[in-house]
């Protein structure tokens, strides 16, 4: 399986970007077209126009227009009296766009290049609407994508966002696409027992099948298109924190049943597209073509945040309850005791003392303690974080060389993170991912570093994590604490989470410092790419509080013991 991830990573820009360079005057003429696929995407772009016009927004607004294609709705957004600034995977496209949008009146108003929509190079609110039509089913990390157009438009901006609609009504009716669909609806149960039966000979034929399907896919002729439950595509802006304005469902067709009239085609999709239009809550309302969808970016005001992340506690908390049972178990497993008390950890402690951060791999020390080390500088502490690993074993770099891998990508981000920081000093060891380990190479490098900088406070993820380079990041750190030559009962050492959840003994409250966080999140792209470091970090930060604390307050939470302490801790859990 991760060989056809690979190679559809690796393909799926070049195969998109060699489509439309083929197809660029096909897509253009489909503005002008008469058939019903035509007329299917001339609606779409008549209900995004419309969508703008009833935003009001004020003649000289900035829209980003993401996969302009040939510019023709730029053109469009051009005569409305907005400022265009338009990109697209295709040479041709931004050339035909340049072409269309050439009116002098429109001098100096309008910039086209090529640009990657999972890598925007734009500055953080820059845009007081991004319009996205026919784009984020082609993306590998489309999640990433609405992630970045999130960071470029300006508090209270508006998205407007168009995909194909998974339960589209012509695959409802079309007897291949509905065995499809009721296989999507029924895929958890499948795969729950599969994997009950995974040692089965019964499942031979589907391993073999699996096997067949996966070289067919390798060997990566057809680029990938996304298609999207509405209701799914919602949730998943939600989580990103958009605020959802207003949603259409819209075209009918082609359908096969109707074989290739195209007369037929169009009757059937006009009754359709009425019926919708009179009908707001009939079954069909979300059935359409494409689903679209008006969105607002939600202002960072932190009250409001806290209130939107309280209230969904029930919804988002099964990944935490679990958890929760995971460290009950493996507490009474190693004879611990439940933690009672709760101490609010005090950063203006540390001014002017050294504080030493161990993060097994890039992103995991603002994940677990980011808004801790935003308020530790703040009051002055002296912070040096270690980086143990390259990090070169995330998904997102599956397709890269070693080099890229193991030199430049993820400790590039890291370095980027201190910087904006503004870190006392970064330790990179470039260990490769996943293979961390005890030996007298790691233990005398952390010794030497201990002994230099002197730490009145260390944070090291908690040792209960399930990520074998997290657990052996606390038993390096053990070994070293033998053998320095340091008072140990004078170094405070905080355990935090990541994976996993810590016995709570110390919080801090990070409501102030948040959305500085989550600044920082976006800077880690690779990661940020594969998982949504952010809404983990949000639900974190308010499970235990919400839980333990009975306060609705962000925190990040610490396991507390001093270096005496912790040895003894870790020692006996063996």
């Amino acid at each position: 399986m991760k060989g056809y991830l690979v190679k559809m990573i690796a393909n799926q820009k070049s195969l998109v970007k060699k489509y439309f360079q083929k197809k660029n005057e096909e897509w253009e003429s489909i503005y002008d077209g008469n058939d019903i696929s035509s007329i299917v995407i001339q609606q779409r772009e008549k209900y995004v126009l419309e969508f703008i016009d009833k935003i009001g927004l004020q003649k000289g607004a900035k829209i980003l227009d993401l996969g302009c294609g040939a510019g023709l709705t730029s053109k469009k957004l051009l005569e409305r009296g907005f400022d265009i600034f338009g990109i697209d995977v295709s040479e041709n496209m931004i050339t035909r766009a340049k072409n269309n949008c050439s009116n002098n009146g429109f001098k100096g108003r309008y910039k086209f290049e090529i640009g990657d929509a999972e890598n925007l190079s734009f500055q953080d609110n820059s845009f007081d609407a991004v319009i996205s039509l026919g784009l984020i089913e082609y993306l590998t990390y489309y999640r990433w994508s609405l992630q970045e157009i999130f960071r470029v438009i300006k508090p209270r901006g508006y998205l407007i966002v168009t995909v194909p609609n998974q339960i589209r009504f012509s695959y409802i009716l079309d007897p291949i696409q509905s065995l499809i669909i009721i296989t999507n609806l029924f895929k958890p149960v499948f795969m729950r027992l599969v994997s009950l039966l995974k040692n089965h000979s019964t499942l031979s034929f589907f391993r073999k099948f699996r096997n067949r399907m996966n070289r067919i896919k390798k060997e990566g002729k057809v680029f990938k298109r996304t298609l999207f439950y509405p209701s799914k595509f919602k949730k998943l802006l939600v989580d990103i924190d958009y605020e959802i304005i207003d949603t259409v469902s819209h075209g009918f067709g082609p359908f096969r049943i109707l074989g290739f009239s195209q007369l037929l085609n169009k009757k059937a999709n006009y009754i359709l597209e009425q019926y919708r239009v009179r009908n707001k809550t009939s079954i069909i309302r979300n059935m359409g073509e494409n689903y679209i969808v008006l969105c607002r970016k939600k202002e960072e005001n932190i009250n409001k945040y806290k209130k939107r992340i309280f209230s969904q506690q029930k919804k988002v908390s099964k990944f935490f309850i679990e958890e929760e049972k995971r460290l009950n178990s493996w507490q009474k497993k190693y004879s611990i005791n439940a933690v009672k008390g709760y101490v609010s950890f005090d950063a203006s402690k540390y001014k002017n003392k050294n504080v030493l951060v161990l993060s097994p791999h890039p992103d995991d020390e603002i994940i677990g303690c980011g808004g801790t080390l935003i308020k530790l500088i703040k009051s002055e502490a002296l912070v040096t974080i270690l980086q143990l690993t390259d990090g070169s074993q995330n998904e997102v770099l599956w397709n890269e060389d070693d080099h890229v891998k193991r030199n430049s990508v993820r400790l590039n981000e890291a370095r980027n993170v201190a910087d904006s920081l503004r870190i006392k000093e970064l330790i990179t060891w470039e260990e490769p991912d996943g293979t961390l380990s005890i030996n007298q190479n790691n233990r005398d490098r952390l010794t030497k570093i201990m002994e230099r900088i002197k730490p009145e406070l260390i944070l090291v993820p908690f040792i209960n994590d399930p990520h074998p380079d997290h657990y052996f990041t606390s038993k390096i750190l053990v070994d070293c604490l033998n053998k320095v030559d340091l008072n140990l009962n004078k170094i405070v050492i905080l355990s935090y989470e990541v994976w996993s959840l810590v016995p709570i003994n110390c919080y801090c409250n990070i409501d102030n410092e948040f959305f500085q966080k989550v600044n920082l999140l976006y800077k880690y792209v690779t990661a940020m790419k594969d998982t949504n470091y952010i809404k983990h970090s949000k639900y974190l930060a308010s499970y235990q509080s919400n839980k333990l604390l009975s306060s609705q307050i962000l925190t990040e939470n610490y396991f507390n013991l001093n270096a005496d302490e912790y040895k003894i801790f870790i020692d006996n859990i063996g």
